[in-house]
């Protein structure tokens, strides 16, 4: 495989992954989706479908008001949610943060845990 066609292959991988993560979502995507491990030939696999984190959780991010107006964002408690539905909970926390710099999902962060219930972090990029 050529370069170039590794590069397109690439490409279609992580657009399809794009796309079925963006099904369903409320409103528009601001979110590009990045939490996925590569196959034996270096490519993307869509892991949408499994577990982000086990058990109860709420996944949080502080506003910064460097990065636009908002507010800091605190989802409804979830169970077991799996990188789907991780993804559609960062979407949202990026209209309430206004934090449009950094919409680049690129994995969570379990912090703590209060009252049975993991308090957890996205990690965004940019």
């Amino acid at each position: 495989m050529t370069p170039a066609e590794f590069d397109q292959a690439w490409q279609s991988r992580t657009a399809a992954i794009q796309d079925r993560a963006e099904e369903g979502l409320k409103g528009e995507c601001r979110v590009d989706y990045g939490v996925y491990e590569l196959d034996a030939a270096g490519f993307p696999v869509d892991n949408l479908d499994q577990v982000a984190v086990e058990g109860r959780c709420r996944l949080i991010q502080k506003h910064d008001p460097f990065f636009g107006e908002g507010a800091d964002y605190r989802s409804e408690e979830v169970v077991s949610p799996t990188w789907k539905v991780v993804f559609a909970l960062a979407n949202d926390m990026v209209g309430v943060t206004g934090d449009l710099h950094h919409g680049f999902l690129e994995g969570v962060n379990v912090l703590r845990e209060e009252g049975g219930v993991k308090i957890v972090a996205f990690e965004m990029g940019s």
